[in-house]
């Protein structure tokens, strides 16, 4: 009797393991961390992979790669200075868990634009260059001098860094937690999200 209850007891436990570590392989602060250094990589297909159900059928793998870009100020600084991607880094990741949904804060250290236009970019330069008629929407608007300063700013100092608060839905599916980007409003809207916000 006490072999059978041995038995028993040790059965018991590897079912119990098992079954623990099936359910919900992993929590959304997990899952969030993985999305994150898949974006941060620029690894969009194993970003895309962890999109909820609704957002892979609201959109193609080959349309999300057109649509969900880095911000404008951002990719201009990665092509002119590509030493600035960097310090792309995250941390302090927290998650809030509402039954089926699940928000996760984290912050973002990126590099700080306006530091380093501010540091190489006068506002006479920028007043000439609206009286031109010339817009500067981006760092890529600039002249070729002005570029030119960035790049050496940044070769004689350090990046200038900013810490960013960063905040990921997701939802369970199949005890799975899995990013929810709602992008069927956000087409419907025009309001495609980013991978993240540099302010």
């Amino acid at each position: 009797m006490k072999r059978i209850n041995t038995i028993l007891a040790i059965a018991m436990t590897l079912v119990l393991s098992l079954g623990l570590t099936g359910c919900g392989k992993s929590s959304p602060k997990d899952v969030a961390k993985e999305a994150v250094e898949a974006q941060l990589k620029g690894d969009l297909q194993a970003f895309y992979n962890l999109l909820c159900e609704a957002d892979q059928t609201a959109m193609t793998y080959d349309n999300f790669i057109t649509k969900y870009t880095l911000p404008r100020d951002a990719q201009a600084l990665f092509d002119l200075v590509p030493e600035t991607r960097d310090v792309l880094k995250a941390g302090s990741f927290k998650e809030i868990v509402n039954g089926e949904t699940a928000t996760v804060t984290y912050v973002l250290t990126v590099p700080d634009m306006d530091k380093i236009i501010k540091e190489n970019i006068s506002l006479e330069i920028l007043q000439q260059m609206m009286a031109n008629g010339k817009r500067m929407s981006s760092l890529s608007d600039l002249p070729d001098e002005m570029k030119e300063n960035i790049k050496q700013y940044i070769a004689k100092n350090d990046i200038p860094t900013l810490e960013v608060p960063q905040t990921m839905n997701l939802v369970r599916e199949n005890d799975n937690w899995r990013v929810n980007l709602n992008l069927r409003d956000a087409l419907k809207l025009g309001n495609m999200p980013t991978p993240f916000v540099l302010k």
